[in-house]
């Protein structure tokens, strides 16, 4: 066998490796092909945008990002943009406004969800014995002891 070349043909970048991760999650997640195209324009315009700072940089990057605030923002944001919605079905005297008072409830309950993720993390900061300041890089190597 001939290592070398096989080591050299190898995807080495983080950044590589985290997009052929991520799209085989959306693909096993069933997430459909026009949407999974939709995210992967996502990460790249966050590649471009936060360039060295992207979580999809480096691994360090990828375990300080303050992730699951992160998602709580993103959720209270598509909340609100659904309570507008429902707002403009008011005036409007729409039909639509209870299929989307139903998704509404639905992030809510993603929204509470995720309070519970960030509290098992939290959590489990604690029982590493590790202040809670302390970035995800540094939880990963301590777990690693």
């Amino acid at each position: 066998m001939d290592y070398k070349k096989i080591m050299d043909g190898q995807k080495t970048s983080f950044g590589s490796l985290y997009d052929e991760v991520i799209e085989r999650i959306l693909e096993d997640s069933e997430i459909d092909s026009t949407c999974r195209g939709l995210l992967r324009e996502r990460r790249d315009m966050g590649k471009k945008k936060y360039g060295k700072y992207s979580m999809q940089t480096n691994l360090t990057n990828c375990l300080k990002v303050p992730i699951v605030e992160h998602i709580k923002e993103e959720l209270l944001d598509l909340m609100n943009y659904y309570a507008h919605l429902i707002y403009i079905g008011y005036l409007m005297g729409e039909p639509w406004k209870q299929p989307i008072k139903n998704c509404l409830e639905t992030i809510d309950t993603f929204y509470r969800q995720t309070s519970i993720l960030e509290r098992t993390v939290k959590n489990r900061i604690k029982e590493l014995n590790l202040d809670s300041s302390v970035g995800l890089s540094e939880v990963a190597e301590e777990m690693k002891k």
